[in-house]
């Protein structure tokens, strides 16, 4: 289950929110890890791993109580990795959007 609690952000081009910090089964691969759901202006969610900008994340095992808090720094860092992979696609939305705003 993902907490309620999330963090809203400006990135380069946008705003989005991130949620608290939860274990995640991928359903595609099996694979398990501490995830976080990043939320556009548009409402567009992303699940993302948080392993690859917070490290200290994989030392933190997911039946022992714990869970892993983001300071702003990693926030940061996890935004400008979710700016990385979902620009392309929220540039073809706004452009879509454009376009039928023009259309009407």
């Amino acid at each position: 289950t993902t907490e309620t609690t999330e963090t809203t952000t400006m990135t380069s081009d946008a705003m989005a929110k991130v949620s608290e910090v939860f274990w995640h089964t991928f359903e595609d691969t099996g694979a398990s890890c501490w995830c976080v759901r990043v939320e556009d202006e548009d409402g567009e969610s992303t699940t993302m791993s948080i392993t690859k900008s917070v490290p200290r994340a994989r030392k933190i095992p997911s039946d022992g109580g714990e869970r892993p808090v983001l300071v702003s720094g990693e926030i940061r860092l996890l935004l400008a990795e979710w700016d990385d992979r979902t620009r392309i696609d929220r540039a073809r939305r706004a452009k879509a959007k454009l376009k039928a705003a023009k259309a009407a």
